[in-house]
Formats: C-alpha cells, sequence, structure tokens
C-alpha cells in the first residue's frame, strides 16, 4: 500500500525509489498511473466461462459459441487442446484430399 501511497511513510520510515526517483515526490495520480500491479492470486475470473463471457445473460449459447468460433476460440467449448482441433483439421484436409 506505500508503493501506490495509500499509506504515506512517516518521518524517519525510510524511502521507496522507483528508477532512483522517491514516490514521495512524485505527483500522486501519475504515480498510480504509471503502476500496474499484479495479485499473487491466481484467480482470473470465477464461475463457469458461460457466466463470466456473458453474465447477464443477453445472448443465447449459439451467439456465444459463434463468437467464440470466430475468435478461434471453440475449442473451449468442445473440451479439446487448441492442438487437438488442429490436428482433427489436418486429418479432415488429408482425407478429402485423397478423395
Amino acid at each position: 500500500m506505500a508503493l501506490t501511497r495509500i499509506v504515506e511513510l512517516g518521518e524517519g520510515q525510510g524511502k521507496i525509489l522507483i528508477d532512483g526517483q522517491d514516490i514521495s515526490e512524485l505527483n500522486l495520480d501519475s504515480l498510480r498511473c504509471s503502476m500496474t500491479m499484479i495479485p499473487q492470486d491466481p484467480t482470473l475470473f470465477t464461475g463457469t466461462l458461460r457466466h463470466n463471457v456473458d453474465p447477464f445473460e443477453e445472448n443465447t449459447d449459439e451467439e456465444i459459441i459463434e463468437l467464440f468460433k470466430k475468435a478461434g476460440l471453440e475449442y473451449l467449448f468442445e473440451g479439446k487442446s487448441k492442438k487437438e482441433i488442429e490436428e482433427e483439421e489436418i486429418q479432415k484436409a488429408d482425407k478429402k484430399k485423397r478423395l
């Protein structure tokens, strides 16, 4: 919390330097806008993929699946890795060539 100056360091508690600059001398807005915090908690989303994509249930499953296909993410719905799907597509293409 001291890094973003939510809590200011008191007298005699030392100082925090970033690139040699004491953060207590920086403009508070520019300091906070210049930082990105990455939490240690590995959870990005909670709930199902369906809920995170459309939390207000405004779209049908078919619409969402179509958007995922357009984004190249249909494997998320098929329970397969992207590599498995690519291998299947190569096999299908090979079969068509043989016919």
